[in-house]
């Protein structure tokens, strides 16, 4: 039988614990009813939390090891203190390093099993391919890298999923790690001292590599870790940017970034990693304050038109004032009250001879809306280029341009979806909701809109607007 040590530190984020240490126990009863030649301990390290993380863990996984630090062990502390409680209490082959904020996927201990009985891999430190938890197809870990002639320590975030079965890295992450015990008997344990929180994994993972080790990083061994736990957030904040510059929880703290270029670089290099890490977030941080001050302004710009500019009674001088906002066609009019949301630039574009009726809604905040020659849009219409994905964890949003031909006819209230594509000469009748495409001559009605019957016009007509004062 093979033992492995799961060494977890937490600390003040219950929820997060209760989710990661769930997934984790259900990951191994799965792999336990399937095989059992490995056999696994939790070791919980609890520094001082005051959410009664430990009692939650008791009740609900009473075999669970917990140690208790007070408050001040940080990440490479409380790692250590895991690591010397299993070395004197649990005899295990390997210790693992593992976090609270993964998610593991059901066979991840079987595929486990197959690498540590590979005696390829028996003396080698071995790493899990780590996924981003609300994008689950993009990479956040799939092996760390070192050029210390070109000062860059950088995550490789390539799927590679053709490379092979494993590729060959310098450094690894603390995150479904696994390390043969040897390796502390040879190097010892994470340096807390001058990497308390950030680069003792890193720090450690090198360490053994130049003591001879090898490292590789899994492509069965696939793990999702939620980043929004992770870390101090400046949430473009210059002033906490500032502040993390000098606390031990921030990746940005400055004497242990020093600390750890000037071991691992040489002056020059180590002074332009520091300059490239900071300046760059700098930068950054610039781009995104310009960003939310443009952002602010096209904001305004439309709260003006769709508050006051769209409302003169005066179709003419109303419409000057639209052309500003949607690229407008020959004779084509836009009545009161028509809103429009753009992100930037003009996302709107009405063809010749078109009549918008009051009150419509235009979305053009992502994608395009495309209206053609000869179109009738009646009151209050509502088209949309941007909604939400209701299956989504994470509600995140989709998009698609819609695209309305020539001589359509669409009734008051219609609602059409992102992605839709109106055939020219269709009707769409008053209230209908539009999920899907609509081919030419076409009559639609109902929630979601269906076809009614085929119409039968020769299309010769062309619009005019007589109205002025609508």
């Amino acid at each position: 039988m093979i033992k492995i040590s799961i060494i977890i530190p937490v600390h003040n984020r219950k929820k997060v614990t209760i989710k990661g240490l769930t997934s984790l126990n259900l990951a191994l009863d799965n792999y336990y009813k399937k095989s059992k030649l490995i056999a696994c301990d939790i070791v919980i390290i609890d520094d001082g939390s005051t959410d009664n993380t430990s009692d939650w863990v008791s009740k609900h996984y009473p075999n669970t090891n917990i140690i208790y630090g007070d408050g001040n062990l940080w990440w490479s502390g409380s790692i250590n203190l895991g690591i010397n409680y299993s070395l004197n209490n649990l005899n295990p082959n390997y210790i693992m390093f593992w976090n609270d904020d993964l998610t593991v996927d059901s066979d991840y201990f079987l595929n486990l099993e197959k690498i540590v009985i590979n005696e390829r891999f028996k003396n080698s430190i071995i790493a899990s391919k780590i996924f981003y938890e609300n994008e689950k197809d993009r990479v956040f870990y799939y092996g760390g890298f070192l050029d210390n002639k070109k000062a860059s320590f950088y995550i490789n975030r390539e799927d590679l999923q053709n490379h092979s079965k494993e590729i060959e890295c310098d450094w690894t992450g603390g995150m479904g790690v696994v390390f043969p015990i040897n390796i502390f008997k040879e190097i010892g344990v994470v340096d807390n001292i001058n990497f308390p929180q950030y680069y003792g994994d890193a720090d450690f993972s090198l360490r053994a590599k130049d003591a001879g080790f090898k490292i590789y990083c899994h492509n069965e061994l696939k793990l999702l870790n939620d980043r929004s736990s992770t870390g101090m957030s400046h949430n473009g904040s210059l002033l906490k940017y500032l502040q993390s510059l000098f606390v031990l929880g921030s990746s940005f703290n400055l004497k242990v970034d020093i600390r750890f270029v000037f071991k691992y670089f040489s002056v020059i290099f180590a002074i332009k990693f520091i300059l490239k890490k900071h300046l760059s977030y700098l930068l950054k941080l610039f781009k995104t304050k310009l960003i939310t001050a443009i952002t602010y302004l096209f904001q305004f710009r439309l709260y003006i038109y769709n508050n006051f500019l769209n409302k003169i009674p005066f179709r003419t001088i109303r419409e000057l004032f639209s052309k500003m906002y949607i690229n407008f066609g020959n004779h084509s009019s836009i009545r009161s009250n028509v809103k429009i949301l753009n992100k930037y630039g003009r996302h709107v574009t009405i063809g010749n001879n078109s009549i918008i009726n009051e009150g419509c809604l235009f979305d053009g905040r992502s994608g395009k809306i495309v209206i053609g020659n000869n179109v009738s849009i009646s009151r209050e219409v509502m088209i949309y280029t941007l909604e939400h994905k209701i299956d989504c964890d994470y509600f995140k949003t989709e998009s698609g341009d819609v695209i309305i031909n020539d001589y359509v006819w669409l009734g008051s209230r219609v609602i059409i979806l992102p992605g839709v594509e109106i055939g020219a000469g269709s009707v769409v009748a008053s209230g209908a909701v539009v999920t899907k495409d609509i081919p030419p001559m076409s009559v639609y009605g109902g929630i979601p809109a269906k076809l009614i019957r085929k119409r039968t016009s020769n299309l010769l007509y062309k619009l005019k607007d007589n109205h002025f004062f609508q």
